[in-house]
């Protein structure tokens, strides 16, 4: 399971469409449905059945105390590099909106027993994940191609957020599979963007 913010049809279809100049490479890379474009908030990983109304509890409690945000999606990059791509992501730009629903849903599943994430949140959508290569051969992917590709996306949007979704994903033969356990309305004073 996992904690995320989801986009409108219309918000996939942008970012998809932008993103098509990655898909037409030779890139050795599996790249994410449309359908499952998305921000992931928090992984969770199997969740005991028991334990998934408590989370689905304590996220509706987190995010009746956040408001509703705007936040601006652009630039392409890779996790941990993009000399060493393993995850091709499109950024989203850290604002007040969603750093502070972050801290609430770290609160909340703490409560729940989840340890704190160890490391900095750094809101993405995943676009894709580089194929994993046989024992023995090279990276299957030629970062400059994947540098060239990414630069050459200006694609730049804002997009207003008003809820938190609680996602099961399940493994299937086609791949993973994401259906919604709960939504929870950003129900607080709304998050007004600060000047830059």
């Amino acid at each position: 399971m996992f904690v995320a913010l989801r986009f409108p049809k219309s918000v996939r279809t942008r970012v998809w469409d932008a993103t098509s100049p990655l898909r037409c490479t030779d890139l050795s890379v599996r790249w994410a449905p449309m359908e499952q474009l998305h921000i992931t908030v928090r992984f969770l990983g199997d969740v005991a059945a028991p334990a998934v109304d408590e989370v689905d509890g304590r996220l509706a409690a987190a995010a009746r105390d956040r408001g509703p945000f705007t936040l601006s999606l652009g630039g392409v990059g890779a996790f941990p590099s993009m000399k060493h791509p393993r995850v091709v992501w499109m950024g989203a730009r850290p604002c007040a909106g969603i750093t502070e629903l972050h801290r609430s849903v770290e609160a909340a599943l703490e409560k729940c027993g989840f340890d704190p994430e160890g490391r900095p949140f750094r809101p993405h959508i995943t676009l894709g994940r580089v194929r994993t290569p046989r024992r023995g051969e090279a990276s299957p992917i030629d970062p400059r191609e994947l540098a060239r590709a990414a630069e050459a996306i200006g694609f730049r949007m804002d997009v207003h957020l008003t809820h938190l979704y609680l996602m099961r994903s399940r493994l299937g033969a086609g791949g993973a599979e994401h259906s919604v356990r709960g939504s929870y309305p950003l129900a607080g004073k709304p998050v007004l963007p600060t000047a830059s």
